[in-house]
């Protein structure tokens, strides 16, 4: 595992953000579920992976909504165990993606994920500002995910490379 910081949003503007949504009651928690899936090779590791869940207690709620109804923000928490398995070799890590998280949908299209503790991310190569890969990024992170690009804004804490452990 790694340490890094990427130039991260000032604890003024934080506050500011968290403290936007007051004026609306939170809705009702419901499950969100994960659903297995498969990552061609060359899309996050060289090889083939497959992902599963072996605990999904993931629950999330309507934060904040915007005037028309859609959904602006959402929270989410709960335990979130992932089996990592390359394809080729069938060699498999577990990765522990139990974070808290808040996702922001953007008017164009942008999803702002912020979130505390680990969550389980791949880059594909030239989409990003991060390196290609699979990772379990655990600390204080926000990441903007459009149709072809993420971009890492903050980033404090530490990565575990999946595809170095599964080659």
């Amino acid at each position: 595992m790694r340490n890094i910081r990427i130039a991260g949003l000032s604890a003024a503007a934080l506050v500011a953000f968290a403290g936007s949504a007051a004026a609306e009651e939170p809705g009702e928690w419901v499950p969100a579920p994960s659903k297995p899936s498969t990552v061609p090779a060359g899309a996050r590791c060289t090889f083939g992976v497959h992902i599963e869940q072996v605990v999904d207690e993931v629950v999330k709620r309507v934060v904040e909504t915007y005037p028309d109804g859609l959904v602006k923000r959402e929270e989410y928490k709960g335990a979130l165990i992932d089996r990592v398995t390359n394809v080729d070799t069938g060699a498999s890590v577990e990765a522990n993606a139990s974070a808290h998280a808040f996702l922001t949908y953007q008017p164009d299209g942008v999803v702002t994920w912020d979130w505390s503790g680990p969550v389980l991310m791949g880059f594909g190569p030239g989409q990003s500002n991060h390196e290609a890969g699979l990772y379990l990024l655990t600390g204080e992170y926000t990441v903007d995910i459009s149709d072809d690009y993420r971009l890492v804004r903050r980033a404090d804490g530490e990565e575990r490379d999946l595809c170095a452990e599964l080659s």
